[in-house]
């Protein structure tokens, strides 16, 4: 288990980066995401095409089963957010990619991923 609270978010990241560019999940993106360090207070990870996803992670399955999220900054308001599930060492149980919409909150990843 993870010695720092924080850590477990760090890890919930790095656990996000490896699903994106594994074969496990298809979505349209090249699959060469990695730490986003240009604006880390925007974004989490990016890939070569630019493509910018901010990962919310939560212990709490109540919390995860809610659209919303709760942004960092005003810039995140436009993105792509891949929420995850996580247990107390930080592996992923289940993902969604949500979007605010105007007042709304959508869940969005049938939209993403590729049957």
């Amino acid at each position: 288990m993870p010695k720092n609270i924080y850590q477990k978010y760090y890890k919930a990241e790095e656990n996000a980066c490896k699903l994106l560019n594994s074969k496990k999940i298809q979505h349209p993106w090249k699959k060469d995401f990695k730490k986003d360090y240009t604006a880390h207070e925007d974004w989490d990870l990016i890939n070569s095409e630019g493509v910018r996803i901010e990962v919310k992670s939560t212990i709490k399955p109540k919390s995860f089963n809610y659209n919303s999220v709760t942004f960092g900054t005003r810039n995140q308001y436009k993105n792509i957010i891949f929420k995850v599930l996580i247990d107390k060492k930080g592996s992923i149980i289940i993902y969604k990619f949500v979007k605010k919409e105007g007042k709304s909150w959508l869940n969005i990843t049938e939209k993403i991923i590729k049957p």
